[in-house]
């Protein structure tokens, strides 16, 4: 009787749900084990129309489709010029894009996975990984308590825990960050219905960095914005008041914030007398920061593991592709690993592959285009920020 070898999974974020899903509706044994899902809020939420022929090949596009998410027409930059350019998505081939209520859509790819027959462990800390005769030894602490320790036996160990890159920090695998951006992001509450609502994304340069702006599931609107944490202007904009000062001073953001919100004394808004920006964000996660800088690992598959999704390379949120990308390199991982088993070496040291080969080509395409995109803008050459851009897509 052949064994089915254990493919154990560490994360449960959207590449590790996938990859997780789509390995066991090959027959293989795999068990996810992961931190306790978030319910706060998280940012990330758009998928560009190149995503849909994917997500139909993934059996993802059905669960879209219920009703809680929304569809993406289009999106509107201001970028490298002071005037607005649509782009709109009814003329794509490839259909409209997706705004989704990020935390829902994870959770329904880790139900998708259970339901695949994804053995879930949930509320475990990863403590160590070992290599035993060919197999790995993985402890987790479950509940947050280490007297409380669970093992897991695999025989393959895919690291999906995004940018905490669990099992390749503990491997000692260097990750190459090639900037410090991150963002300030804001969700707002806005008293427009979802056909009342503008859902084109937007994006809008200014002189310290550049801002984000779309709408949201249940009557939202995010905004962030992305600059460089050594700069001074993004280090004020993590107080509420300057952020909100900055996101006055934009020409297109804030009129299309202003107009959904229908403030009835929005004009003084934000005087410097009375700022009462909190009565329009969400009670929850209202405010907050997020690391937005573009990373790789130096080393992505190795003997018996991979990593996917953050864990394995991470882009730059302009390039829109963060999300689509988690998908397609889970997609090609299950492909590899499967591969690998089916040619009886899944314990085999791999430098080499199909899936790193996948990996390389698609991050130095994202660069290229990093590059150029940021390029574009050079309406402020002596703003700290832009010359930073300069500096790092060099």
């Amino acid at each position: 009787i052949m064994v089915m070898p254990t493919i154990a999974v560490i994360g449960s974020g959207i590449a590790g749900s996938v990859v997780a899903k789509q390995l066991a509706d090959q027959g293989l044994n795999v068990v996810m084990a992961y931190r306790q899902a978030t319910n706060e809020y998280k940012a990330g939420e758009t998928l560009p129309p190149n995503a849909n022929n994917l997500l139909s090949r993934l059996g993802i596009t059905r669960m879209l489709e219920s009703g809680e998410h929304m569809r993406c027409p289009g999106n509107q930059s201001a970028f490298g010029l002071e005037a607005l350019t649509d782009v709109d998505f009814i003329y794509s081939p490839q259909g409209l894009g997706w705004h989704l209520d990020r935390v829902l859509f994870e959770k329904q790819l880790l139900a998708a996975a259970k339901q695949s027959g994804v053995h879930q462990l949930a509320n475990c800390r990863f403590l160590s990984a070992e290599r035993k005769s060919k197999k790995w030894l993985l402890s987790f602490s479950a509940d947050d308590k280490r007297s409380n320790v669970k093992e897991i036996y695999a025989d393959y160990v895919i690291d999906a825990s995004g940018a905490e890159r669990t099992l390749v920090k503990k491997l000692a695998i260097p990750q190459h960050r090639f900037d410090q951006m991150a963002a300030r992001v804001a969700v707002f509450n806005v008293n427009q219905t979802r056909e009342q609502q503008d859902h084109r994304t937007m994006i809008e340069a200014s002189k310290e960095g550049w801002w984000y702006s779309s709408s949201a599931p249940n009557s939202k609107r995010i905004v962030m914005f992305f600059g460089h944490t050594t700069d001074a202007a993004f280090r004020a904009s993590g107080k509420l008041e300057y952020f909100a000062q900055h996101l006055q001073q934009t020409k297109y953001i804030w009129p299309k914030l202003q107009n959904e919100i229908q403030l009835t004394n929005s004009s003084n808004m934000f005087s410097n007398e009375h700022i009462n920006i909190e009565n329009v964000l969400t009670e929850r996660s209202a405010f907050y920061t997020k690391p937005a800088f573009t990373s790789l690992s130096t080393t992505i598959q190795g003997q018996g593991w991979l990593a996917v999704g953050d864990a394995a390379m991470a882009f730059d949120p302009l390039s829109s592709q963060g999300m689509y990308i988690a998908m397609q390199g889970a997609e090609k991982a299950a492909e590899q690993i499967q591969h690998l088993y089916k040619n009886n070496v899944l314990t085999s040291e791999v430098n080499v592959s199909k899936y790193t080969q996948w990996a390389e080509k698609t991050f130095q395409t994202y660069m290229q285009e990093r590059q150029k995109y940021y390029a574009l803008e050079q309406r402020w050459p002596d703003s700290v920020f832009w010359q930073q851009r300069a500096q790092d897509t060099s």
